[in-house]
């Protein structure tokens, strides 16, 4: 088991200013969570990661667990890129943006959009993942989202990158999204050591959603991600 002792020396003025840029969570999703529950008092607390192995052996959800509840939760397979306007109007598709608890990644072979929900899903899992890090030095560090919905077209043109990806994809369905674990934003830089125990946390938070039945999980090795699908 890894074990860091890391102090909290951030006071909230740094957290207002570094997130005042204009970054805002989700339209009609938590947008009445309190940020007040972020404190700038001192406080030593130990940031437990547990074992790895245990934690990841859990996130092993393959594609014929989930793919035909996929499809019948989400918006069929968007074949057509002009389409994502007619759906976003209809509510069936929500736009994703960086937030105190995420940070929205450039995507090459996806756009940041997922069914209302993912998208409720996603915060939920932000929202728990910066609980985890309260009174911590980590505290406010925020994981990268860096795949949510494809179309066949941008399938095509990752299976030339990627020779390892499906063409069968939940990202078809927008229920589904991808978050590194490698990297991590934080106002200082993230050690090795720091991201490797990030990464520990937000493993445990997933297999907690998991556990309670509100998600598929897989931890994908070769493309540094944890895979979400929306149940």
């Amino acid at each position: 088991m890894k074990k860091y002792f890391v102090i909290s020396f951030f006071p909230l003025v740094i957290f207002l200013s570094y997130f005042g840029s204009g970054e805002l969570l989700n339209a009609n999703v938590f947008t009445d969570f309190q940020l007040a529950q972020y404190t700038d008092e001192t406080v030593e607390e130990e940031l437990e990661c547990q074992d790895s192995i245990l934690n990841y052996s859990l996130l092993n959800d393959r594609i014929h667990h989930y793919i035909r509840d996929s499809y019948r939760n989400g918006i069929g397979i968007l074949t057509k890129k002009n389409t994502v306007n007619s759906l976003l109007k209809k509510g069936k598709l929500v736009e994703l943006k960086s937030n105190p608890y995420y940070f929205v990644d450039t995507m090459f072979y996806s756009y940041p959009l997922l069914t209302p929900s993912a998208a409720i899903l996603l915060d939920e899992i932000g929202i728990a993942f910066q609980k985890r890090l309260v009174n911590t030095k980590m505290q406010n560090t925020r994981f990268f989202i860096t795949s949510a919905l494809r179309t066949n077209k941008s399938v095509k043109r990752l299976r030339k990158r990627n020779g390892n990806a499906t063409k069968f994809s939940a990202h078809l369905h927008g229920t589904a999204f991808d978050l590194a674990y490698d990297d991590f934003l934080a106002i200082e830089k993230p050690t090795v050591a720091e991201i490797n125990c990030l990464k520990d946390i937000l493993a445990e938070t997933l297999i907690e959603f998991k556990l309670n039945e509100k998600c598929w999980v897989t931890y994908e090795v070769n493309q540094a991600c944890f895979h979400i699908v929306v149940k």
